[in-house]
């Protein structure tokens, strides 16, 4: 289960869908707190001539938002990026001339 929210972050998350997603004033949102923010979301989310997947992209950009996704703790450098691609383009190229070899072949037959 997900932790306590900062209401700071949950304010300026909430305020942000507001203002990108349906065009609400950043200037018209700044006096409200994160309940009243969180409540004018909840109005225009009911709206009944709101697409569903107008909601949908609403509530994913909050989530992310509000929860971002964390760094990841490893990461590959790119001398390690670069073996690997010369590898894989090398077995590529044995997998294609060996192939092509095989077709020459059944189809000299």
């Amino acid at each position: 289960m997900e932790g306590n929210i900062d209401d700071n972050i949950l304010r300026n998350c909430t305020a942000m869908v507001l203002s990108s997603e349906f065009d609400r004033s950043s200037k018209e949102l700044e006096h409200y707190n994160s309940t009243a923010l969180l409540a004018i979301l909840g109005n225009v989310l009911k709206a009944a001539d709101l697409t569903m997947s107008k909601r949908t992209i609403a509530k994913d950009r909050l989530h992310d938002c509000v929860y971002p996704l964390p760094e990841p703790s490893h990461n590959i450098s790119t001398w390690h990026k670069l073996i690997w691609s010369t590898v894989f383009i090398g077995m590529l190229i044995v997998a294609i001339v060996g192939n092509s070899i095989v077709i020459w072949i059944v189809a000299g037959m």
